[in-house]
């Protein structure tokens, strides 16, 4: 995400901090100094704090759902939606992603698995139901072998050569 704002935006250059689309409407609901009902409740979160220099983080995670596929990434560790553990440490580069098994992760790994897991105990489950969903239901029509397929691939890759990282 590129922002440029004189006055607003403090200059940092390039940063490694998340952030998700669904930031952009608060953000520019604060900009433009909207009135917002209090019980209306936004998905992201406000960058202004962070963009102005009041504080040096923006968030600590972001989820996502595709269907019954929920996603959560942390700066450092990413939980694709197929149920897979990567540390992401270092690359953008999701080829070099490497995958991480919980029992052995360092302790550093292990702190962002755990508050994964909290995220996902907070949003359980993704909608089951709408239009959105439906359409995704049915272009998914026979394909979750294919999906599954995949994924006992990767795990037999990572068995039989041990390899952590693949190239999806």
């Amino acid at each position: 995400m590129f922002i440029y704002g004189p006055g607003i935006v403090k200059p940092r250059g390039e940063v490694d901090d998340l952030a998700n689309v669904a930031d952009i409407a608060p953000t520019l609901a604060d900009l433009v100094g909207a009135k917002i009902p209090e019980n209306y409740e936004f998905d992201g979160i406000n960058l202004i704090p962070f963009l102005s220099g009041k504080t040096d983080k923006h968030r600590d995670w972001v989820y996502s759902y595709n269907g019954e596929h929920k996603m959560v990434r942390t700066r450092d560790v990413f939980l694709d939606g197929i149920g897979f553990y990567w540390d992401t440490r270092g690359t953008l580069d999701q080829e070099a992603y490497k995958m991480i098994e919980e029992d052995t992760a360092d302790p550093a790994l292990r702190n962002d698995i755990a508050a994964i897991k909290s995220v996902l105990e907070k949003y359980p489950d993704a909608p089951k139901s709408g239009p959105m969903y439906e359409r995704y239901m049915k272009e998914k029509a026979g394909k979750w072998e294919l999906w599954d397929k995949m994924r006992k691939n990767i795990l037999r890759q990572y068995k039989k050569t041990g390899a952590r990282h693949f190239g999806l």
